[in-house]
């Protein structure tokens, strides 16, 4: 059997010049038929991106989410409560200060009471020792002015007795108005503290 022949590839590339080139050749007698015109640049059409080739294009930039906002409005209002606190605590600090310092006042007041109490306690103590002593001396004379009368035997002695008991009743006398005026002068005294105590208790 004969084989069938192949067109040489140098055929078929000629065959495809010689297309090309009478091809050409109608063109530039087209050309050269037609009168030269100024150059007119037509409108281009608008282009429609096709949804498959077309580049996509950058969104928008996105606004603050409501979640953000909250978010943004939360941490102002802990902002607020921070200073808030932070004034209140101030405040505290201020209130404690002057705590201590009605405290410190409260306890210095208490050892200032306490001390007039153990002042009216000695006063007291000092009243009523200086009452029993005048006591005793007003019950000393009275025994020896019983003694001197029922003893007989010294009714002579008893006259320069009496002159010394006299002398001596008139000392115990004075001693016993002098002890008055002491009495008188700590019951004052224990009063004006008593009044000094009840004005600032």
């Amino acid at each position: 059997h004969p084989q069938p022949t192949r067109p040489s590839s140098s055929a078929a590339s000629s065959g495809t010049a010689g297309a090309s080139g009478s091809a050409s050749a109608s063109c530039g007698e087209m050309s050269s038929s037609e009168p030269s015109t100024p150059a007119q640049t037509p409108l281009a059409a608008p282009i429609i991106p096709s949804p498959l080739t077309s580049p996509v294009a950058p969104l928008p930039a996105p606004g603050p989410s409501k979640e953000e906002e909250n978010l943004r409005s939360q941490v102002k209002d802990l902002e607020e409560k921070l200073e808030t606190l932070k004034m209140k605590r101030a405040e505290d600090k201020a209130k404690l200060k002057e705590l201590e310092k009605s405290k410190l006042q409260l306890e210095q007041l208490q050892e200032w009471r306490s001390k007039m109490q153990e002042q009216q306690a000695e006063l007291q103590r000092q009243l009523k020792e200086a009452k029993k002593e005048a006591k005793e001396a007003l019950e000393a004379q009275e025994r020896y002015m019983e003694e001197m009368a029922d003893t007989a035997d010294a009714i002579e002695m008893a006259t320069l007795d009496k002159e010394m008991a006299e002398e001596r009743a008139e000392s115990l006398q004075q001693e016993v108005e002098t002890l008055k005026e002491k009495v008188e002068e700590l019951t004052m005294d224990l009063e004006i503290l008593k009044h000094e105590i009840e004005e600032k208790g």
